[in-house]
């Protein structure tokens, strides 16, 4: 009898998969750890940087007063949720500031086809099993189910992009366990 009923309910919760908002099947919890709120993925400031300011996180239903007609396509692809932050240098102008974005989506496929929306094929394999564009202010990447943004308007190129890619390396250290 209890053999016959943990047949049952095993047979019960194969059948009940469930999909996310744009078809993907959600991923199993080792492939994309969870964070409950997204401030858990920010890093400790590189040097030379002051603790991350202006700290905001948006939902599906915010976001478009971050990131206005962008908004779109990033709910389309299944974003969920998203912080935004500056670093600003501890000595300099306040211009000199590293800005970040972290946009989780509810799946790793909604991540990429996003990435891929803005980037095209151009991210190339980085850190942890991600995928990266590094560019001239700055590194963009996709990391299983988030999108991570570390850009900079202002100061030196050389110092600041390696302080971005500190940040970067830490958040995909935190996504990915590597």
């Amino acid at each position: 009898m209890i053999r016959g009923l943990a047949i049952a309910l095993i047979a019960l919760g194969a059948g009940c998969g469930s999909t996310t908002a744009n078809g993907n099947e959600p991923p199993p919890p080792e492939a994309a750890p969870e964070f409950k709120d997204l401030k858990e993925l920010l890093p400790p400031a590189p040097t030379g940087f002051k603790s991350a300011s202006d700290v905001t996180l948006r939902n599906r239903d915010t976001i478009f007063e971050q990131i206005n007609g962008g908004s779109v396509s990033y709910l389309e692809n299944g974003m969920l949720d998203a912080l935004f932050g500056s670093y600003l240098k501890a000595s300099g102008p306040e211009s000199e500031a590293l800005d970040l974005e972290i946009y989780r989506f509810d799946g790793e496929t909604g991540a990429l086809a996003q990435f891929k929306s803005m980037q095209g094929s151009d991210g190339k394999p980085w850190k942890g099993g991600s995928v990266a564009v590094i560019h001239e202010y700055g590194v963009e990447l996709v990391a299983k189910r988030m999108i991570v943004r570390v850009n900079f308007n202002d100061g030196e190129a050389g110092p600041m992009g390696v302080a971005a890619q500190v940040v970067a390396r830490q958040i995909v250290r935190r996504v990915t366990g590597k």
